[in-house]
């Protein structure tokens, strides 16, 4: 018996190793490429498990529908941030040109003159520019090198100046504004051609340019070859524009916002209070700007082109009359003041319109000496 439950017991011992090498080959058997194979169990329940696939259309749609509403959603607040940074700029710009004046006029003793001529009567039209107030304080804008390759010997329209009136410069640049790339031509022969853009013009004369204020009332502070004492401004440098914005023309005849040029329109505001079609920032009459070559540029672009971008212009006008402008969204203007701040002026400003009378809130911020000072906030 004993003999016999030993030759059982190591039967037993046999079927169990026999059993775990078959479990060991099956096991090994599942594995391919360090993977262990599913089993008869795991393939059946895989079979009635959800099958993989990619989206419908329907959802594809839907997504396609929720990025398109963010986009929309997120595209005005993208733009509104980027006018702020070309604002920003701009504002930078005029305050870079307010302390360039600054100093010019702790050198001299004066600011300059916004525009010069041999014949002053006939600045309207009159293509012998001198230089005019943005030449002049170019050694205080860091840009000495530029003035000193100025022939001015010669009137700045000579050929011995057309390099150095063509250079950009990007203080004098608005980024708000377009057609920096594009200079202006000329229109004739011996006013030469290779004008180089700018987005800034200084406070006039309120006055026909062929004239010289006498009146109070319409005395600026950059005024035609007569240079300003900051004493002679008795309304207060808190309280008179010195310089603004300006817009380039639209085309290459287009004369408004070139800076080496000394005239209505190019570098300098005229006539742009009381007593004239083009009162106010941004005028969008028919007739607003007075400027040589007017009927030309209504040719080339239409006059309905002009209205839609504020841009208009008389047909019959000499250099004689422009006001400030610029694209910047609500509308209204930036400008520096005698005493270098710089301000938002909207197009809402109290103005007496188209040929309207003295005196109205734009009329008093554009007269240095008419005793009736108006505050910017």
């Amino acid at each position: 018996d004993g003999g016999q439950s030993d030759c059982a017991l190591m039967q037993v011992d046999s079927d169990k190793g026999f059993e775990m090498r078959n479990r060991l080959r099956h096991n090994v058997s599942l594995r391919v490429r360090g993977q262990r194979k599913k089993s008869t169990r795991e393939k059946r329940n895989h079979c009635f498990s959800r099958p993989l696939h990619g989206f419908t259309l329907v959802e594809l749609l839907v997504v396609i529908a929720i990025i398109g509403i963010l986009v929309a959603l997120l595209l005005p607040a993208i733009q509104a941030a980027r006018e702020s940074a070309r604002r920003s700029q701009c504002q930078n710009n005029l305050k870079q040109i307010g302390i360039a004046l600054h100093n010019f006029h702790d050198s001299m003793s004066a600011f300059p003159a916004g525009m010069q001529f041999d014949r002053p009567s006939r600045a309207t039209t009159d293509i012998n520019y001198r230089a005019n107030w943005i030449i002049t304080i170019l050694p205080f804008l860091e840009q000495q090198a530029l003035y000193d390759t100025f022939d001015f010997e010669q009137v700045i329209s000579h050929e011995n100046n057309r390099i150095p009136r063509g250079t950009l410069i990007s203080t004098l640049l608005c980024p708000s504004d377009t057609g920096a790339e594009q200079p202006f031509t000329g229109l004739r022969v011996r006013e030469g051609d290779n004008w180089g853009r700018g987005n800034y013009a200084c406070n006039g004369d309120n006055i026909n340019a062929r004239e010289t204020a006498e009146d109070p009332q319409r005395i600026g502070v950059l005024r035609k070859n007569v240079q300003t004492k900051m004493s002679q401004i008795i309304d207060g440098t808190s309280n008179t524009i010195l310089a603004a914005e300006i817009r380039i023309g639209l085309t290459d005849i287009d004369r408004r916002g070139v800076w080496a040029m000394g005239c209505s329109g190019a570098s300098n505001l005229t006539w742009h209070g009381w007593g004239g079609d083009c009162n106010g920032p941004n005028p969008s009459n028919d007739q607003s700007d007075d400027i040589a070559g007017c009927p030309k540029v209504i040719q080339e672009l239409g006059i309905e082109r002009l209205r839609w971008e504020r841009m208009t212009c008389w047909e019959g006008g000499a250099n004689q009359q422009a006001a400030p402008r610029s694209q910047h969204p609500p509308g209204g203007v930036h400008v520096v003041m005698c005493d270098g701040s710089v301000h938002w002026i909207g197009d809402s400003v109290n103005t007496n319109g188209p040929w309207g009378g003295c005196c109205s809130v734009w009329d008093r911020l554009i007269a240095s000496q008419d005793g009736h000072p108006v505050h910017v906030k």
